[in-house]
């Protein structure tokens, strides 16, 4: 029931697209896997499901992104924000993806996760055991020990020269290894759901409302949209909670809410939170970690899936090579090279959402930033493009550019919120 092989060199604690992912890197390296998902596959999840053009060319590169029909997706050629209210009050501001990489896709999670499931079956010393339970429980001479349960089956033990914990937000591989840090600044919180409408734009939409929720329309197929809410739980108190959280979150948002009053729902409102976890590092004796269960701060830009993807296929060049030339366990030690690899994947990540998210508790701030970038399109681009780790970021000039149209942009709304002239 448990494994194929009677040693694992790896086990993969988590099935979600960093943990399938994972998986399909070390086996066709020839690596005897296995991986554990105690929830059945496909996984569906809460998840902002638009793919930056990384995570589209990592998807590539697995030969994931080639399962998934014109159907099943939908691709997107920028982002565009909008802030404050509709109409001549608000501002808006738009920035197309770059060369080398010019297209993210929208992907409906329950889709990308039965590709990847798809991509997996074709790896011959890889083996998925959805619907079971892994524990890890302690470090011996040859690897780590798990125990391994399945409803209706006795609990067995299996052990592995490495854990790669793919758990997610809630990992209970990173509180084993103790990299679980204490403290959280954040109390952000998303939901979602899916409607059957032809999307209306070629970028995916930000919109900031001037109460603190921000709502973000992703397109996942030719006639099917994903609406996702995030908001910080301490700051917008005004919920309400069970099958009116969707329209409560869509109160402050009449224009969406006018487009979708006629649209098919498609399904129930999916909910996380908090979202931001802090760790001590990824790697331990025996165990890194990946994905969501490797830190995380916010869905704000949208790269999670593009950051576990490039996590697991950083393996191939830090942690493949260890387990093909010896034959114990792997040491913290061993694993410094992914631990560095981990690092400079996810920093432009932590940079600018921790940015946005500054500038997104003051809704004049934001406003006017928001009218900065609309001014200066090109240097939003390059800010864009540097997010994800395409590209320097915009030098002195260019951000004393920025900030003197945001300044002006934030005058111009004091003035006329006072009901003053110019």
């Amino acid at each position: 029931m448990v494994t194929d092989f009677q040693q694992l060199d790896v086990a993969i604690v988590g099935g979600g697209p960093g943990g399938l992912a994972a998986g399909i890197v070390l086996a066709r390296a020839g690596l005897h896997v296995a991986l554990y998902e105690q929830r059945a596959l496909p996984r569906d999840k809460a998840c902002g499901e638009g793919v930056m053009p990384p995570g589209v060319a990592h998807l590539r590169e697995l030969g994931v992104l080639q399962r998934l029909g014109r159907q099943e997706r939908h691709p997107f050629s920028g982002v565009r924000f909008q802030a404050g209210a509709a109409g001549a009050d608000g501002v808006s501001a738009t920035a197309h993806f770059i060369p080398p990489l010019t297209q993210g896709m929208g992907i409906r999670r329950t889709r990308l996760s039965a590709a990847l499931l798809a991509e997996a079956a074709t790896c011959a010393t890889l083996c998925v055991h959805p619907e079971t339970a892994a524990q890890v429980e302690e470090r011996e001479a040859d690897g780590v020990r798990l125990r391994v349960s399945r409803r209706g089956e006795s609990d067995q033990q299996v052990s592995a020269r490495l854990v790669v914990g793919a758990d997610g937000l809630r990992s209970r591989v990173r509180a084993w290894a103790n990299l679980k840090a204490d403290g959280r600044r954040w109390q952000r919180w998303g939901a979602r759901r899916h409607f059957r409408l032809r999307p209306w734009s070629d970028c995916v939409e930000v919109i900031w409302s001037r109460d603190g929720v921000e709502a973000y329309i992703t397109p996942t197929a030719p006639d099917e949209i994903q609406v996702a809410f995030l908001w910080d739980k301490e700051r917008y108190t005004a919920l309400r909670g069970g099958k009116d959280l969707f329209p409560s979150l869509l109160a402050g948002f009449p224009t969406l809410a006018e487009r979708l009053h006629r649209a098919p729902q498609l399904d129930e409102t999916a909910a996380v939170g908090p979202l931001e976890v802090r760790t001590r590092g990824v790697t331990a004796d025996g165990v890194l970690l990946l994905g969501d269960a490797g830190g995380y701060l916010d869905a704000l830009t949208g790269e999670g899936i593009s950051l576990a993807l490039g996590q697991a296929l950083a393996l191939r060049e830090t942690v493949v090579p260890l387990l093909q030339q010896s034959e114990g366990p792997l040491a913290r030690e061993q694993l410094a090279a992914y631990a560095a690899a981990h690092a400079e994947i996810v920093r432009p990540y932590y940079t600018f959402t921790a940015l946005m998210l500054q500038l997104s508790r003051f809704g004049l701030l934001w406003e006017s930033a928001v009218a900065a970038l609309d001014a200066r399109p090109d240097i939003f681009q390059r800010l864009l493009a540097a997010s994800m780790g395409l590209g320097e970021p915009p030098g002195v000039g260019d951000w004393s550019a920025l900030l003197g149209h945001g300044m002006a942009a934030f005058v111009r709304r004091r003035l006329a919120g006072t009901g003053q002239k110019k």
